[in-house]
């Protein structure tokens, strides 16, 4: 009797080293938990920016993918290959853009699984468990561990999204000015040819009607012989 009672207290001793472990665990665990909350709340002002950031670029890629806009600017590849390059260039900055908002959306959705878990544990621990579920215990401590280890991996890799999704914005928001710039300057040129190529015409005419102007011919008697 003497022996199980000393191996009971052992079991008992054991479980309460399992259960400090347990609940430092989880103060670790809510405070990664609280900066999860925050990192949602950037997640979600970032996808509202990222929508009206995706909607310019959309509107500038069907301009280009127009039939009649896109023959337009393809003249460009000879006459401003630097415009082009910019233009290939939005294309393939939205289609990066649209990855990684996925990609975003993906991570908060884990986020919302792992906030489940956290949940789930800290009622665990709210019930005062006795030795019965010691086994139990140190099954969730090991999965504890491992989500901990997990939502600071995803933690950092949201800021990584985060830094590479502003700076794509940056990229995105100066190509924007810089071919609205181009257009203006193109349109620009387009208004000046329309003035010279107008003046030419004008000019032409001019000379044409002067040139198909009666000669007047005059007798020795000063009578004018044109008819």
């Amino acid at each position: 009797g003497e022996k199980q009672y000393s191996e009971r207290l052992e079991d008992i001793r054991l479980l309460q080293l399992k259960i400090a472990e347990l609940k430092s665990q989880l103060k670790i665990v809510r405070s990664s938990a609280a900066q999860i909350t925050d990192l949602r709340k950037e997640v979600y002002n970032l996808q509202q920016q990222l929508l009206n950031e995706r909607l310019q670029v959309k509107a500038l890629s069907e301009d280009l993918q127009n039939p009649v806009n896109y023959h337009r600017w393809r003249k460009l590849e000879g006459t401003d290959p630097d415009t082009w390059e910019m233009l290939q260039k939005i294309q393939t900055l939205q289609k990066r853009l649209i990855k990684k908002t996925e990609e975003v959306v993906e991570k908060d959705v884990i986020i919302q699984e792992k906030e489940k878990l956290y949940m789930e544990l800290k009622n665990l621990l709210a019930r005062q468990p006795g030795p019965e579920v010691a086994e139990q215990l140190s099954i969730y401590q090991q999965n504890l561990k491992e989500k901990t280890r997990q939502m600071k991996a995803m933690a950092s890799e949201l800021n990584m999204y985060q830094a590479q999704v502003n700076e794509y914005k940056y990229e995105i928001e100066r190509l924007t000015r810089e071919l609205q710039d181009m257009k203006r300057r193109y349109y620009e040129q387009k208004r000046r040819e329309k003035i010279q190529k107008d003046a030419q015409q004008k000019l032409e005419g001019s000379q044409i009607k002067q040139t198909a102007a009666p000669v007047q011919r005059f007798t020795g008697g000063g009578f004018n012989l044109a008819i």
